[in-house]
């Protein structure tokens, strides 16, 4: 059974799981959702380490990934304004995300998702999904289970989760969504 897609009340995506009905994300916001709860909720722009690395637990259409690329760049964007008076610029951290999912359904629908319709109430720049978009496209066609790109690495980890977990070294992720 195919998932519905539905256009959230900030203007971005959420979708209907065929069989239970539920929104995989808010239909009051989808996006805001995950800026709001997960990436600012867990205060990931304080991190002071140079990689921060997530473990994206049923990531589905990457939303919470999203958040959380654009969250630390928007911050890094404000601290880099604020310094604009020395000659150098901090280079964007690195940011390594572990992406767990089960369900392909999902995947195969992220590269119909755009943020065109959203509202004033997305502060974040939508155009790193693309990162996003790349990445589950290289494991959709390539089975490309890793992917690098503007100083983000995803690594896909398909599966059962109590298994794929496993293939998360200890005490790495410094946030869990």
């Amino acid at each position: 059974m195919e998932l519905k897609k539905e256009l959230s009340h900030d203007g971005s995506y959420t979708f209907v799981h065929p069989e239970t009905q539920d929104f995989y994300k808010a239909i009051n916001g989808a996006l805001s959702e995950s800026i709001e709860k997960h990436a600012k909720g867990m205060e990931i722009y304080n991190s002071t380490k140079d990689e921060i690395v997530i473990l994206d637990v049923c990531a589905g259409a990457g939303y919470n990934s999203l958040a959380a690329i654009g969250v630390i760049r928007q911050i890094e964007k404000e601290i880099d304004k604020d310094n604009s008076s020395s000659a150098h610029s901090n280079s964007p951290k690195k940011i390594k995300i572990y992406y767990l999912e089960n369900d392909k359904r999902i995947l195969e629908m992220v590269h119909l998702i755009d943020f065109n319709s959203v509202t004033d109430e997305i502060t974040i720049d939508t155009s790193y999904y693309k990162i996003i978009q790349h990445f589950i496209k290289e494991f959709m066609e390539n089975n490309k289970t890793t992917y690098i790109e503007d100083n983000v690495t995803m690594v896909m980890l398909y599966g059962d989760a109590k298994e794929e977990i496993k293939n998360v070294p200890d005490n790495s992720c410094d946030f869990c969504f």
